[in-house]
């Protein structure tokens, strides 16, 4: 038996590598599951969040529909108005340079 010095070694080192091989296989199944879990956690939170939204909407389409037009049309401009507000708020909003950032560039070394 050449390379062989006992009779059972290659089996050994065989099994060995199988063991490897299985306790890679365990660790890559638990991140597996792990994984799986967390997606299936996140996916349940969405959906819950989905059903909320589409109840708070079916809400506000009933209140819609209990409207009379003059009071949609009196909703939808006190929402015009406050959009064109927020809009000049927006265009009103500057970030004004400082002199120092102007001081900094003119200066000669």
């Amino acid at each position: 038996m050449p390379h062989e010095r006992r009779p059972g070694a290659f089996y050994e080192r065989q099994i060995n590598g199988l063991q490897e091989k299985l306790n890679t296989a365990e660790v890559e199944i638990d991140t597996h599951l792990e994984a799986l879990e967390i997606s299936k956690d996140w996916h349940k939170r969405q959906r819950q969040e989905l059903l909320d939204r589409i109840k708070e909407l079916e809400v506000e389409v009933e209140r819609l529909k209990k409207q009379t037009p003059q009071e949609l049309v009196k909703e939808i401009e006190e929402l015009r108005t406050q959009l064109e507000k927020q809009n000049q708020q927006t265009a009103q909003i500057e970030v004004k340079p400082s002199k120092k950032s102007f001081l900094l560039f003119s200066r000669k070394s």
